[in-house]
Formats: C-alpha cells, sequence, structure tokens
C-alpha cells in the first residue's frame, strides 16, 4: 500500500481572499475528487493553476496530474446551480400594415437591444 504525501494549495477566490487547502492524502486523482474537496471551501466554481510553460501564467485546470504541492490554484466563482443567465435580443416591433399572415424577420440593420436577464432552471 502506497503512502500518499500530504499536499497544501493555495486558493484564490478574489483578490482580497485566499485560502489554503490541505489535502491529507495528497493531490486527487481525479478533478472531481479535487473539485469536490475545493467546492466544499468555495462553492460552485471553475479553477485555474498557474502553468509553468507558458511562464506562470493563469490557464484554466483540467487534470489534477498538472497540480503539484504547493501550487497555486484560482476559483472562479460561477452562478447558482439553480441559476442561469441568458442573453437575448428584443427586436422591438413596428407597427406595421403588415397582414397577420406575414412574418416579420430580423436583420443586421434592424433596430434591437440586448439584455440580460437572470433565469431560474
Amino acid at each position: 500500500m502506497t503512502v500518499k504525501t500530504p499536499a497544501k494549495l493555495r486558493i484564490l477566490v478574489n483578490p482580497d481572499d485566499s485560502r489554503k487547502l490541505v489535502l491529507p492524502n495528497g493531490i486527487p486523482e481525479t478533478m472531481e475528487q479535487l473539485t469536490d474537496e475545493v467546492r466544499k471551501v468555495c462553492g460552485g466554481f471553475r479553477m485555474q493553476y498557474q502553468d509553468r510553460d507558458v511562464g506562470d501564467a493563469l490557464v484554466n485546470l483540467t487534470s489534477t496530474a498538472d497540480l503539484e504541492d504547493l501550487t497555486t490554484i484560482k476559483v472562479i466563482p460561477m452562478p447558482d446551480d439553480g441559476v442561469q443567465e441568458y442573453i437575448f435580443t428584443v427586436v422591438e416591433e413596428a407597427v406595421s400594415a403588415q397582414s397577420d399572415d406575414t412574418d416579420i424577420l430580423s436583420t443586421p440593420s434592424s433596430s434591437g437591444s440586448t439584455r440580460t436577464r437572470i433565469w431560474l432552471k
């Protein structure tokens, strides 16, 4: 039986909020296991890490194989699971003398406004 070495990760939630995550059994083998551990501390999110291959720039974390002890992870909070954000365009219909059986289609030159709404699932 292999004994795993404990690992510590620095979690950046925002510029004024960083946290230390101690993993007594070392870095988890899967993203799902790591996500569960970080979610206990931070809620819903996505993760980035500092990648040495690109000058320590932050990149999205897709595999725990990219992590080692004392790695810094940035957590980007996501909306609650019950809320989803949709962006849609509303085209204001002009009053016209067209018949009821005519479909009015918008064109790139149509005047419309983009509105953002949060919808419950």
